[in-house]
């Protein structure tokens, strides 16, 4: 991993492989899904899955060349990376409820019809990967009729596993989190994300990034949504903005941003987020300084979602 910065290396090498994980936790036999699944069963699998991508990207990250990168759209990219960590994990969920609904970034949707449903980004940050820029993430969430009730992201450069379940609270590493208790916007540092899937926009989240950036104490660009709501999470950011999302992008980070106290909602305050990709979160005092920038800036949109999947 020579394209990693030295701490990089360290944290990678020194966080919980999926093998020091599969021994620590009891192994997960298939279930046929005909009644309610007890939460901490999703999140045990869910937390594996990550790990077993995460040591997938790790091996990877030295690896790709120009000609294993893709463009789906302009500026919007894919590798083999990103297709083989979704099968782990896919396979890794599948293996263990295998009548369960998948939404995934990079394959087709599988409808099984029933309540629970996992929604997948097996690469947040795939650019920064491609330029060994280390922070990029596996995403995963699952729904059940069609609500969130469990999320984990994986920081796989620097070795921090977050997860929520519904009413649980927000952890990193196992310990609790919670939103920074900042409440003045003075003293809030603000993470965002450029609009390169919504060019058109540019205009309207200039205006609103010179606002914020006027009003604030500092601006930052991740360059991963789910890493940015995980970083409001646990307080290192006070707020984030972005539009254009998928719910792939957001769909953990958001619960595991409401569980340790925060706000996550569209830019007008609305729950639609995960459909319309509009996505504007917290504390509770900084979200709504937020919410009341970004609703006179921009038009709440008609259309139901940013991606032809969708989530309904």
């Amino acid at each position: 991993m020579a394209g990693l910065p030295s701490q990089t290396t360290f944290f990678i090498e020194n966080m919980m492989s999926p093998l020091a994980y599969s021994k620590s936790m009891p192994k997960t036999s298939p279930q046929v899904e005909n009644s309610a699944i007890p939460v901490q069963k999703l999140i045990e699998v869910g937390r594996e899955a990550a790990f077993l991508a995460g040591d997938y990207l790790k091996q990877q990250y030295d690896q790709l060349c120009e000609k294993d990168i893709s463009e789906k759209a302009q500026n919007d990219f894919v590798t083999y990376v990103d297709t083989a960590s979704e099968k782990i994990i896919i396979d890794h969920i599948l293996g263990s409820f295998p009548g369960h609904s998948i939404l995934s970034e990079e394959s087709e949707a599988i409808d099984a019809g029933g309540a629970y449903r996992w929604i997948i980004d097996p690469l947040d940050g795939t650019r920064n990967y491609i330029q060994k820029i280390p922070f990029f993430a596996v995403s995963i969430a699952v729904t059940e009729n069609k609500q969130p009730v469990a999320g984990v992201v994986l920081d796989v450069a620097h070795g921090e596993l977050f997860h929520a379940m519904r009413g649980k609270g927000a952890f990193l590493n196992d310990e609790p989190i919670e939103v920074s208790k900042r409440t003045e916007i003075r003293n809030a540092v603000i993470g965002t994300g450029f609009p390169h899937r919504r060019k058109e926009t540019l205009r309207r989240y200039l205006s609103a990034f010179e606002e914020i950036f006027r009003n604030c104490s500092g601006m930052r660009r991740i360059g991963a949504a789910a890493l940015d709501l995980c970083y409001v999470a646990c307080g290192r950011l006070e707020g984030f903005f972005e539009l254009g999302l998928s719910p792939w992008d957001v769909a953990a980070g958001a619960l595991i941003a409401g569980e340790a106290g925060g706000s996550v909602t569209d830019f007008w305050g609305q729950a639609g987020y995960l459909n319309s990709g509009y996505v504007v979160a917290g504390n509770p005092a900084i979200h709504s300084e937020l919410t009341t920038i970004l609703a006179k800036l921009f038009e709440q949109p008609k259309e139901t979602s940013v991606n032809n999947k969708g989530i309904a």
